[in-house]
């Protein structure tokens, strides 16, 4: 039975804008999709080795949702007329999870992995059609050392690649002059509700002294600080807000709970699914929200007897 499900987009409604300059820049940034997990994002054509048919599940509704999403950034498209369109994936794409082999797709095959992990990104093509994507590497565990599958991904999709490596470890990106630093490890964790948002204050504050840190020694010379911090990694949105002079966020995954997810605990609380975008012009953030995806808690089993 598939789980019933809404969407939301966590933001005040969005007026229609006029038309924009052409220097305004639409960005998105999506992560974690653990391609190759039975509880991440799979398409419906995917595959095991020797091209035996694997279904996903009917009750994960995330393909479905996936789909929604690029349908609401065509509309955002239609909506600022920008002039480019930036897609970063922000680290795990795949998933060939080291520590477990318990909850893969495919467990052995490299070419297999990458071939699925292709075809999520037909509906980015198809419903979008941007003019870049950018690949971040994520953690070693799921994707090899080096990010050595992203970097075939980033290749078979035609990313753009940093230097003679498909994959980036920390790309900083200037979109509509907004400069933005991208990576996959926030090197923060708050995963208690009572701690939310606690990891993104501490990644924009360590990020204000570090690049003020360099203005001291350097002056006019220092590098000009990012105006927003993206990460991903931990699956539970974070978000500074205004507290400090960067905004640093969390972003949201596209993967359920996992086997681990369950043994440390976090079997009551419902998935962070979703992504990032941003309208940038001129060096300010215009406009920019999560789209946000929750899948209801199923029915409690009860007895008659």
């Amino acid at each position: 039975m598939k789980l019933p499900h809404r969407r939301a987009i966590v933001t005040a409604p969005v007026t229609k804008a006029p038309a924009p300059p052409p220097d305004l820049e639409l960005l998105v940034v999506v992560a974690d999709l653990h391609s190759n997990s039975t509880v991440g994002l799979c398409p419906p054509a995917a595959r095991r080795d020797q091209d035996a048919e694997y279904k996903p599940n009917p009750q994960f509704p995330l393909w479905d949702w996936w789909l929604d999403f690029w349908q609401q950034i065509a509309k955002l498209k239609t909506q600022y007329q920008p002039a480019r369109v930036r897609v970063v994936v922000a680290g795990d794409a795949l998933d060939k999870n080291q520590h477990s082999h318990y909850q893969l797709i495919e467990p052995e095959s490299d070419e297999v992995i990458v071939d699925n992990g292709v075809l999520l990104f037909a509906p980015i093509a198809d419903i979008v059609a941007p003019d870049s994507i950018h690949i971040m590497e994520g953690t070693k565990a799921h994707v090899g050392s080096g990010g050595a599958l992203e970097g075939l991904l980033a290749k078979r999709v035609g990313a753009v690649p940093d230097g003679k490596k498909g994959a980036w470890v920390h790309m900083l990106l200037r979109a509509g002059g907004v400069l933005y630093s991208i990576a996959h490890h926030p090197g923060e964790a708050s995963y208690k509700s009572y701690t939310r948002g606690n990891d993104a204050n501490r990644l924009a504050t360590r990020t204000v002294m570090e690049y003020g840190e360099e203005w001291i020694r350097r002056g006019q010379h220092a590098s000009p600080p990012p105006l927003r911090i993206l990460r991903a990694h931990n699956h539970i949105v974070g978000d500074s807000g205004w507290n400090h002079p960067q905004r640093a966020i969390i972003l949201p995954a596209w993967q359920l709970c996992t086997e681990y997810g369950a043994r440390t605990g976090h079997v009551d609380e419902i998935a962070h699914i979703g992504g990032y975008w941003a309208a940038c012009r001129n060096g300010a953030v215009e406009a920019e929200s999560l789209i946000r995806y929750y899948a209801e808690r199923r029915a409690p089993w009860e007895s008659n007897n």
